[in-house]
């Protein structure tokens, strides 16, 4: 089978022969789509995900000449309802990491994941359809996102594969929860019911915190990319800002996941960042943005794997930028120390693993609203402090941040750092001048 795999990215696809029977039970399903070829099959080889292991993958081609990637899967455990806004596998990460190699991609592509669940898993229904939406398809590669929750006793064409009991043992089992909109909780979380985590040696605590406030276009996403990570030592916490939408229900839904949630009003992004600092266990620590996730789900084992050779500082890695139109790749600076004192390098804060004793002596300044993290990773290279630059992609970061919708006033406040910490004003103030008039003439290029 694997010989007739053929490029995903090329747009000169041709059919394959002797899949009439896939393509057949393909089209006996409630998908509204009527496939004419199949173009691309591959088996759908992995370990034992979360919850569900892969059987097959194809790439179909409709009435329409639009294209279907369609992953066939096998789920044991409903924790994979929990699953479905983060779903981007290998053809994502295919996609994304050859971003800057001129890849040809037809942008007419939908994928449809089709889920085979176990007896033990209730469907509502005898079969359930869900779409994921539109803001958590990522890198506008697919045009939709669709799911398709089928009986395991309806007769179908496929080998089901076989389990690791095991890894099946030590799954907990998710209970769906019932939640009050009209009353407000101010904290809770694992910690609060008397829940603590720890590690050890060379699996030490990894704690990661997110701060928000109104955030809930995409704050689920990130969560569930960091419940989802398969390191098993991972603390959760979760800073809120007192939010007024509906980001204290999203927070409450996973309460059983995150090890401590707060919400309360405060006094910005670093005043939020040094609160959640103080409420960690972990000896390392990662700040991933509510609206950012991480790029696969074994991040923090690279993350790990880094520290265990004896790295007492910090690390930081590649990113994906990422809009409705735009994906752009960028590079940890393996040169930052020498750029770091007129400008803020490729030090991208949701990619950084940070010491607890480093940030807890440093901490975040709050008369910075902006450019917080310059300032503290200028202020760490000032008492030799240097962090560890990797070539592995660590998150994927949307361009809706703070610093992105206000650009000027980050440049301006990257000055003045720059400036305070000893930095020559001439050439940190011909940095600043620099880099907004490149950003202006790239705006007017816009329009």
């Amino acid at each position: 089978m694997k010989d007739l795999i053929n490029n995903l990215n090329s747009e000169q696809s041709q059919p394959l022969p002797g899949f009439q029977h896939y393509l057949s039970y393909l089209n006996s399903l409630y998908l509204s789509h009527h496939f004419v070829e199949i173009v691309n099959v591959d088996s759908h080889e992995s370990d034992d995900l979360i919850g569900w292991k892969g059987v097959e993958s194809f790439t179909c081609l409709t009435e329409s000449n639009e294209f279907y990637d369609i992953d066939i899967r096998y789920a044991w455990n409903p924790i994979v309802f929990q699953q479905n806004l983060i779903d981007h596998g290998w053809t994502e990460k295919t996609l994304l990491t050859n971003v800057n190699n001129n890849t040809n991609v037809n942008n007419n592509r939908h994928k449809i994941i089709i889920y085979f669940c176990n007896s033990e898993i209730q469907l509502l229904d005898n079969q359930k359809i869900e779409n994921t939406p539109p803001q958590f398809v990522l890198g506008n590669y697919w045009q939709t996102i669709s799911h398709l929750y089928l009986p395991y006793t309806m007769a179908h064409p496929f080998v089901l594969p076989k389990l690791n009991l095991e890894m099946m043992a030590t799954m907990p089992n998710f209970q769906p929860q019932n939640f009050e909109h009209n009353q407000i909780i101010d904290r809770g979380g694992l910690r609060t019911k008397g829940v603590a985590k720890n590690g050890s040696g060379l699996t030490p605590l990894v704690s990661i915190i997110t701060v928000v406030k109104n955030g809930e276009k995409y704050l689920e996403q990130t969560i569930q990319s960091v419940i989802n990570q398969t390191y098993p030592h991972i603390e959760y916490v979760i800073i809120d800002g007192g939010s007024t939408d509906g980001t204290l229900d999203i927070i409450k839904k996973y309460n059983s996941k995150i090890d401590y949630w707060l919400s309360e009003p405060d006094e910005g992004i670093s005043d939020a960042f040094n609160k959640g600092i103080s409420l960690c266990s972990g000896d390392i620590i990662g700040i991933l943005s509510s609206d950012d996730l991480y790029f696969q789900t074994s991040t923090v084992n690279t993350i790990v794997k880094e520290f265990a050779n004896n790295l007492q500082t910090f690390c930081f890695g590649k990113c994906f930028y990422i809009s409705d139109k735009i994906i752009s790749v960028v590079n940890a600076d393996v040169d930052y120390v020498k750029k770091i004192n007129f400008y803020m390098p490729h030090i991208h804060h949701p990619t950084v693993f940070m010491k607890k004793k480093i940030l807890e002596e440093f901490l975040f300044s709050k008369q910075y609203k902006y450019c917080m993290d310059y300032h503290l990773f200028l202020r760490l290279t000032r008492n030799n402090i240097i962090g560890k630059p990797l070539s592995q992609a660590i998150t994927i970061v949307r361009t809706e941040g703070v610093s992105n919708f206000f650009y000027y006033e980050t440049r301006k406040e990257v000055f003045k750092a720059a400036t305070e910490l000893g930095s020559n004003k001439f050439l940190a103030f011909l940095s600043y001048l620099l880099l907004i008039t490149k950003y202006w003439i790239r705006q007017c290029i816009k329009f």
